[in-house]
C-alpha cells in the first residue's frame, strides 16, 4: 500500500509541478510582453520594405517593432518583442475585412530562439448568431494565415527589418 502511495504521490507531483512549467514561463513572457506594451511610445514610421510582395511598413518603439503589413486583400499587425536584444515573442493581428471591430490573434512565444508556445484566439460578438469556429473564413480572414506561414513571413521580415 505504501509502494501504491508512493506511485501515485510521484505521479501528481510529477504532472502538477513539471507540466506547469511550459505554462509559468509563457505567462512570464506575457508579463513581459504586457509591461513592454504599457511603457512604449507611438514613434513615426523608421522605414518601409518589401516581402514577397508584401508592403511593410516599420515602427521602433523600443524593446518593440511594429509592423503594418499589406497584403492584396488583408492586413496584419505584426508585434515583435525583445528583451535584452532577444526575440521573446511575436504577436500579429489580422482584423476582419467584413466586421471591423473583429480581430484574430495569433502568439508565438521564444526562448533562446525556440518556439516554446503558442496561442490563438479571435474576438467575436455574443449577438452574431456565427460559430467562430467553422465559419472562420465568414468573418473575411484569410485562411492562408496559418502558423506555418506565419512563422515563415516573420523570420523573412524580421530578417529584412534586421539587415
Amino acid at each position: 500500500m505504501n509502494n501504491l502511495l508512493t506511485i501515485f504521490f510521484g505521479i501528481f507531483l510529477s504532472t502538477t509541478v513539471y507540466g506547469q512549467v511550459d505554462s509559468l514561463k509563457l505567462r512570464k513572457l506575457e508579463i513581459k510582453t504586457h509591461k513592454i506594451d504599457s511603457i512604449s511610445t507611438e514613434t513615426k514610421e523608421i522605414k518601409k520594405i518589401t516581402v514577397d510582395s508584401v508592403k511593410v511598413q516599420i515602427y521602433d518603439l523600443g524593446d518593440k517593432i511594429k509592423t503594418i503589413n499589406f497584403f492584396s486583400n488583408s492586413q496584419l499587425i505584426i508585434n515583435y518583442y525583445f528583451e535584452n536584444n532577444e526575440l521573446i515573442s511575436i504577436k500579429t493581428e489580422e482584423k476582419s475585412p467584413i466586421l471591423t471591430d473583429l480581430s484574430s490573434f495569433t502568439e508565438f512565444y521564444f526562448e533562446n530562439e525556440k518556439l516554446i508556445g503558442e496561442n490563438y484566439y479571435r474576438t467575436v460578438r455574443a449577438c452574431l448568431g456565427i460559430s467562430a469556429a467553422t465559419d472562420y473564413e465568414l468573418y473575411g480572414y484569410n485562411p492562408l494565415f496559418t502558423k506555418e506561414f506565419l512563422i515563415e513571413f516573420n523570420k523573412k521580415t524580421l530578417r529584412k527589418i534586421l539587415e
